[in-house]
């Protein structure tokens, strides 16, 4: 985050409002007419997004300057506007003790002493991270091969899941990460069979990952080994 923000002031001083009218941004566009803002949020698996506005109430100029890639123009109430939307990412952050990095995917850690799912989610938050969620195939085979390094684990309530950050706590079949976000938005919704999620004993709200990979529904007061994971870039 803060490379992130040292970027974006970087920006705000390479380009003041007076000199935003240069050929490669807005050719032609009165500096006084120009909107410029930033914003910037958090997504679902840890990454923050830049969005830098610039807007102005005539730009018809812009067709006859230079063509931005990622530009978009909209025109509402007879006005139109530019907008160009940039993704920032830094290097990879430097993880708690026992985090290891998988390229492209994040920092992940593997608890083979079981707990329970609330105490896991807060043994991860105390180590600066959170119960995983999974959002690719490729995450998914990366918890795969910890566990199959793992093929019996002590103490468990079973030794075919492991748990991870999701859950249906609120209503029931609604299924939603650590986040507050449904699962189905994460770009993974693999289930661990197919007549899985079941809500067994109808008590089974909290979130799991089968050695298969798929996801699972289990109760929350089971004990098993879990995963967390920190942001990677």
């Amino acid at each position: 985050m803060m490379e992130l923000r040292a970027l974006l002031a970087l920006l705000l001083i390479k380009c003041p409002f007076a000199l935003c009218n240069s050929e490669s941004l807005l050719p032609s566009v009165p500096s006084s007419d120009l909107m410029f803002s930033i914003s910037s949020y958090k997504n679902q698996t840890g990454h923050w997004v830049s969005k830098v506005v610039l807007e102005h109430d005539d730009i018809s100029g812009i067709a006859h300057g230079n063509s931005n890639k990622g530009s978009t123009r909209k025109r509402c109430n007879c006005q139109q506007s530019v907008q160009i939307i940039a993704t920032i990412a830094g290097p990879p952050a430097v993880a708690s003790p026992g985090y290891e990095y998988f390229s492209g995917i994040g920092y992940y850690k593997f608890h083979k002493t079981p707990n329970t799912w609330d105490a896991a989610r807060k043994i991860c938050e105390e180590e600066g991270g959170r119960l995983a969620v999974i959002n690719s195939e490729e995450e998914s085979k990366v918890i795969q091969k910890y566990l199959e390094k793992a093929p019996k684990l002590e103490n468990v309530s079973n030794n075919d899941y492991a748990i991870i950050g999701f859950h249906d706590r609120f209503i029931e079949g609604e299924y939603l990460t650590v986040f507050g976000n449904s699962v189905g938005s994460t770009g993974f919704t693999r289930w661990s069979a197919a007549h899985q999620p079941d809500n067994a004993g109808r008590n089974e709200n909290c979130g799991s990952v089968h050695r298969n990979g798929g996801l699972n529904d289990i109760p929350c007061t089971w004990k098993l080994a879990f995963f967390c994971e920190q942001e990677g870039w």
